[in-house]
């Protein structure tokens, strides 16, 4: 076989391994957390995240979710366009200043605050 041809079917295979391995990875957090897999995606075997699946990949636990949400709404409140994006909205970057990041979002919900800024 030539070595160009090697060369494809080594990069063919190691893309099957790897997309197989995300929906493993996506199986084995549905099951450890018991959840179904559309939980954190649009549809099952889909890539894109939905608001919760994207609170999940960033903290790695669904602890909170709920309290933020019901304190600001879906991922838009804060970030445009789509949830985990770098670009805030105005009450995102204001939020920003205080709590810093997820984790800090996490801590000051954790600490009884009832809504935006208080």
């Amino acid at each position: 076989m030539k070595p160009f041809v090697k060369l494809g079917v080594l990069i063919l295979a190691g893309l099957l391994v790897a997309s197989g391995a995300g929906t493993l990875a996506t199986e084995k957090i549905a099951q450890k957390e018991d959840v179904e897999c559309t939980v954190c995606h649009k549809k099952a075997g889909a890539k894109k995240l939905t608001d919760k699946g994207k609170y999940y990949e960033t903290l790695r636990t669904f602890n909170g979710y709920d309290k933020l949400t019901e304190k600001f709404g879906n991922c838009l409140y804060c970030h445009k366009h789509k949830p985990g994006s770098k670009k805030l909205t105005k009450e995102g970057k204001r939020l920003a200043e205080v709590v810093r990041d997820m984790d800090g979002l996490f801590e000051w919900l954790q600490e009884g605050h009832t809504g935006p800024l208080e």
